[in-house]
């Protein structure tokens, strides 16, 4: 499982939440919009807990007061993006060189950005510029990848090891019936050792 992949179609929303007051509102419905995933590094929110992201406005309200509350303007983001981003809004001049920053509705992500291993790396001018200007491989942030990366290996290697015991487990069931008892045990710890990786893998993954 990789834990960083950017959408290779516009993403159609699914959430239909009512109308709030206050924007800080919709976070639970955009946290499931958006797979628990930070829309621009994909990081997902398991990592480091929902309290690191918030609600994103794509135009931002200091300069689009009126969409503050518009949920088709808010994204799922974590804070460091969010932050990076800050009170952004491309001028006529940059949109006319496709410096802007894109969100999966309304642009296709993978045709501006790609991961390598723990970089991102750019497909095009726009792609070069939402990495220049949310510091998408800032050293501490590739470095924070590359842990969830190795991670992941080392628990789907142990995971892969895990389901083999049971395949010997049963196996064993078939040819000692005098340790049925004692094998029936193992198969249960060794079950409930494979839920727990699971559980881990998805946090890491945002599956």
């Amino acid at each position: 499982m990789e834990p960083f992949i950017y959408p290779q179609i516009k993403h159609r929303r699914t959430q239909t939440p009512p109308k709030f007051k206050r924007y800080q509102s919709y976070k639970k419905y955009l946290k499931v919009e958006f797979e628990n995933k930070c829309i621009y590094c994909r990081m997902p929110d398991g990592l480091k807990g929902d309290a690191f992201f918030g609600v994103e406005h794509y135009k931002p309200s200091s300069k689009f007061k009126s969409l503050e509350c518009t949920y088709s303007n808010l994204y799922y983001s974590c804070n460091t993006c969010n932050s990076n981003k800050g009170n952004f809004w491309p001028s006529a001049r940059q949109l006319i060189k496709n410096l802007f920053i894109p969100n999966p509705c309304d642009h296709i992500m993978i045709q501006h950005l790609k991961y390598v291993d723990e970089y991102v790396k750019s497909k095009s001018d726009t792609g070069d510029f939402c990495i220049e200007l949310l510091r998408l491989n800032e050293e501490s942030v590739v470095d924070y990848r590359k842990y969830v990366i190795d991670t992941i290996k080392i628990l789907n290697k142990e995971l892969s090891s895990l389901k083999s015991d049971i395949i010997e487990f049963e196996k064993l069931k078939l040819s000692d019936k005098n340790k049925l008892d004692e094998i029936k045990s193992a198969i249960n710890e060794t079950n409930e050792n494979i839920e727990r990786i699971d559980k881990h893998i998805q946090r890491l993954t945002g599956k």
